[in-house]
């Protein structure tokens, strides 16, 4: 049995700690924010189920439905079909398949695949156009199996943010206390910062300015007859982006139960300049105004929900690839260990694939 600390709550972390648990390791979860789970976020209040984060997986992910069903995950009244081990009514595939471009103020249905490309969606090109997946609670609903799974096997630290690292002898030290490794399940840039007094090297600057971009999304509620369209398809990218608007998606069109009976829910994509995000921006307000100039929409939303996910998106590239890959050579000897989208691919299933990766070469 040996001490592991993680560091970082969101689902790379929480999975890491999950299996290295079960595995007999003496685990502790260090999460600088108030809550776990990271990117899964969901809100259900009033028959709305809203994701102020990740929208789902991608569809052809294994690693994604096997963590669920290890995790005992199942719905209510769930048939006895299942897919990979979990029960279809746990899972929701999108409805619809069809997205659309705006552009001359027009929509244009487009091809699949097209929609993830005009994104630069970061995904294998056998993913674009196959669509995602979600849960019937929403993304967090894998989020809280997790947490609940670790149970008081993992001392679980919220609030809690490293300060220093240090090595001692065999061991790392996290702020002073010892362990016999250590997982770095954080943005590029915290990893930099924590590894930097260990060594000097020109990839840790390259790690620490490694791109990302920030998003701010913004889900709308609106009574089904206050939007004169069909809304047939997932949605729609914004052929020439304006105030920041990109995308968006038709989401009670594309999955179930994400709005009460007679209403409709909406969510638009924005990428907010450094000034926006550290603004007090009317974020709601905009959505609706952008939405109105592309949708028949007559009157105002019902209910808005605003997320803010500053250099949230990492993007990737052979560079950034070669970087981690010579940092981890560096750090694995001395048990430090990096995990999560950050640093192997973005995505809920590249994070998933990740954990479950450096969980087994814990053993």
């Amino acid at each position: 049995m040996k001490s592991l600390a993680i560091v970082g709550g969101g689902l790379t972390g929480l999975t890491v700690a999950f299996r290295r648990a079960c595995a007999g390791d003496r685990v502790t979860l260090f999460e600088a924010s108030s809550r776990l789970g990271g990117q899964l976020w969901t809100t259900r209040e009033d028959g709305w189920i809203v994701e102020l984060g990740a929208e789902g997986f991608v569809a052809r992910s294994e690693v994604v439905p096997r963590l669920a069903h290890d995790l005992g995950m199942t719905a209510p009244d769930a048939p006895g079909e299942r897919d990979r081990g979990v029960p279809w009514s746990m899972l929701l595939s999108q409805h619809a398949t069809t997205s659309y471009r705006f552009e001359g103020g027009v929509l244009r249905a487009l091809a699949p695949g097209e929609a993830a490309e005009a994104l630069r969606f970061q995904v294998a090109p056998s993913d674009k156009g196959a669509g995602i997946r979600t849960f019937v609670g929403g993304m967090q609903t894998l989020a809280d199996a997790l947490a609940a799974s670790l149970g008081e096997r993992v001392d679980v630290r919220l609030g809690h943010e490293i300060r220093t690292l240090e090595r001692d002898g065999a061991r790392v030290r996290l702020d002073g206390e010892a362990f016999d490794a250590v997982v770095l399940a954080t943005s590029s840039a915290a990893a930099a910062r924590l590894v930097a007094p260990l060594f000097d090297a020109p990839e840790l600057s390259e790690l620490a300015q490694a791109e990302t971009l920030s998003s701010v999304t913004v889900s709308l509620g609106y009574e089904a007859a206050q939007i004169a369209h069909p809304l047939d398809g997932t949605g729609f990218v914004v052929g020439e982006p304006f105030e920041g608007f990109r995308a968006c998606t038709f989401t009670s069109s594309k999955f179930d139960h994400r709005a009460p009976d007679g209403y409709t829910s909406l969510r638009a994509f924005f990428r907010p300049t450094a000034e926006e995000l550290a603004s007090d921006t009317p974020w709601a307000e905009r959505a609706a105004r952008v939405l109105a100039q592309v949708l028949p929409i007559e009157g105002a939303p019902q209910r808005t929900w605003v997320s803010r996910w500053p250099n949230a998106l990492p993007v990737f590239g052979p560079e950034h690839r070669d970087t981690v890959a010579r940092i981890e050579a560096t750090l694995g000897p001395w048990a430090i260990h990096l995990a999560g989208s950050a640093f192997h691919g973005s995505g809920i299933d590249a994070a998933v694939r990740s954990a479950e990766a450096l969980a087994a070469r814990l053993d």
